[in-house]
């Protein structure tokens, strides 16, 4: 199958375009990578600045640890106050930033607050199995999405894996997105056993059999298998 561009903001995702890089700022204190976590707005102009001096192509924002709690035990935080330290620290960000901005958030209203401050793509690790208007706001604003494979417990294989990827893409197609905005997130280091992870890096084309563009894990969830 011949795979799909994602079009975020002006950059090509996908098919014959390069790798693209994306950073990660978390606004979360409970956050398990703590290099990644900024909470002053000195410390977000001064991150963003650098990352985009090395190169990234666009950078992914969280107002709350999306990372599974039984895992790296961080814990859960009210939408509330996902969305307080949004509007404190996005504005920063976006006014830093002129790369696209990303929202990693499991929440339909934290990803509307976002998207309407200039967010342009939603990172949403639970598949859009999480909260069922994610879905609608996704296909209503026609912009892309990642969806992450999330699997049920356990996740001991990488067939668990695709279906639950499989499910999301259902999700997804049911609610009007079409598949030039999907991008998929095998989901490494996300509640799976280290041999799965592993099998996950070794087989990562599978993911891609739908046509979907491919986004790998971050350095801070590579740590964790080593």
């Amino acid at each position: 199958m011949t795979p799909y561009t994602v079009r975020v903001d002006h950059l090509d995702i996908g098919a014959d375009s390069p790798a693209r890089v994306m950073g990660v700022i978390n606004l979360s204190s409970e956050s398990f990578y703590p290099d990644s976590v900024m909470i002053s707005n000195e410390q977000i102009h001064e991150t963003v600045k650098q990352m985009q001096k090395e190169g990234v192509d666009l950078i992914d924002v969280g107002g709350a640890s999306t990372a599974p709690e039984n895992i790296y035990g961080s814990q859960k935080v009210s939408e509330k106050e996902e969305l307080r330290r949004l509007k404190e620290g996005l504005e920063a960000i976006i006014e830093s930033a002129n790369v696209p901005i990303s929202i990693d958030t499991t929440s339909s209203r934290v990803a509307e607050f976002a998207l309407d401050s200039g967010a342009v793509l939603v990172n949403d690790v639970s598949g859009l199995r999480t909260d069922p208007e994610m879905a609608t706001i996704v296909a209503e604003r026609d912009i892309p999405v990642v969806l992450m494979s999330l699997c049920r417990q356990p996740c001991d294989s990488i067939q668990k894996s695709l279906e639950a990827l499989s499910e999301s893409l259902r999700v997804a197609h049911s609610a009007g997105i079409a598949n030039e905005q999907i991008i998929v997130d095998p989901g490494i280091g996300f509640g799976k056993p280290p041999e799965v992870d592993f099998d996950l890096i070794r087989y990562l084309r599978r993911f891609t059999m739908w046509g979907q563009t491919l986004v790998t894990d971050s350095q801070g969830l590579l740590e964790q298998l080593q």
